[in-house]
């Protein structure tokens, strides 16, 4: 693969942003990973293999005081980290590349695009939440009989009868 393939910075939110690598992670993992690269990025590095460096020599010394301190969680945490990055190196460096792109991003694009992951997580934690009796009896009371099965279908459907979008509604 060549260099200026690998070098190559991709927008986040594209398909190609390089967080595949943190689906490799449990989600306990995720952010310390997270938080590695984009410190390796705060700190000066520009390049995807730059961040990836700078990346694996912090584990490294992580990994060391941890050994010197007798800290076995650290260090098997960071040395299944170092393994990850190591065996999806292709990966390692899309997102370093997606690292650096995000931390170029004006802060209130960022704060945007934390707003809206956030709203993608609670829709999905409220789609496993079924629905109130609050909700129920109050969509009950504007018309609606149908089956409500969670806390994000009932908003939906209050947001959709009050706008007068829902042809099942029984005024």
């Amino acid at each position: 693969m060549s260099t200026m393939a690998t070098e190559r910075i991709t927008t986040p939110g594209t398909p190609d942003d390089g967080r595949a690598l943190l689906e490799r992670f449990p989600n306990a993992r995720r952010s310390y990973l997270a938080n590695t690269f984009l410190y390796a990025v705060r700190a000066g590095a520009h390049t995807p293999a730059r961040v990836l460096a700078d990346v694996e020599h912090e584990l490294r010394e992580v990994a060391a005081r941890s050994q010197h301190w007798g800290f076995s969680d650290t260090i098997e945490r960071t040395n299944e980290v170092a393994a990850v990055l190591s065996a999806h190196r292709g990966e390692a460096l899309a997102f370093a590349a997606w690292c650096i792109a995000y931390q170029a991003l004006p802060p209130a694009e960022k704060e945007r695009q934390k707003r809206a992951k956030r709203e993608v997580h609670r829709q999905v934690y409220m789609e496993m939440q079924p629905a109130t009796e609050k909700q129920i009896a109050y969509i009950r009371a504007l018309g609606y009989h149908g089956v409500v099965t969670s806390k994000a279908m009932a908003s939906s459907l209050i947001d959709k009868i009050r706008r007068g979008e829902l042809e099942e509604v029984q005024r």
